[in-house]
């Protein structure tokens, strides 16, 4: 699911798995190393990372 209003609107758009998985990809990409080293972490099982890696390249990348 997508937002297409406001944040609290509650108004949202289904879209497909490829553009989530890419849209996410993308935003992974914009983080800076420096800002996720200083910030919390929290813990995401390996199986996930390479089950998603292993049919979306691009998440590799990250």
């Amino acid at each position: 699911m997508k937002r297409i209003g406001k944040r609290g609107e509650g108004r949202w758009q289904r879209i497909p798995w490829d553009e989530t998985l890419d849209t996410a990809a993308e935003r992974f990409k914009g983080i800076d190393r420096a800002e996720v080293e200083t910030s919390a972490r929290f813990p995401i099982p390996i199986t996930t990372i390479q089950s998603i890696s292993d049919h979306y390249p691009s998440v590799s990348d990250v």
